[in-house]
């Protein structure tokens, strides 16, 4: 079932949180670029993928010193909009 507004994602909960109480992902990324900067990887992108629908909400992420190289994965938001023109047997594929 498709519902306006659902909103999950990979970037905005770890298992170590309550997920009643998500907790913002740019702290989490920011630590993770400077442990890759210890092991030589200031140059290797971080991919952010859920709950990324548009990048102007990511905008103080792109071309950010303090996180270097970042790239977002899109794909499942279409899914779950009313505005999706996916065939029934598609949606529910996965059920």
């Amino acid at each position: 079932m498709r519902t306006p507004g659902w909103r999950v994602g990979h970037n905005g909960i770890t298992n170590s949180e309550d997920p009643q109480r998500p907790e913002p992902p740019y702290p989490r990324v920011r630590e993770l670029r400077s442990m890759m900067v210890d092991f030589g990887l200031a140059t290797t992108p971080i991919f952010m993928a859920g709950g990324v629908w548009y990048l102007r909400e990511w905008a103080d992420w792109i071309d950010n010193p303090e996180l270097g190289p970042v790239a977002f994965q899109f794909g499942t938001r279409p899914l779950v909009t009313q505005e999706s023109p996916i065939s029934e047997n598609l949606e529910n594929a996965s059920s």
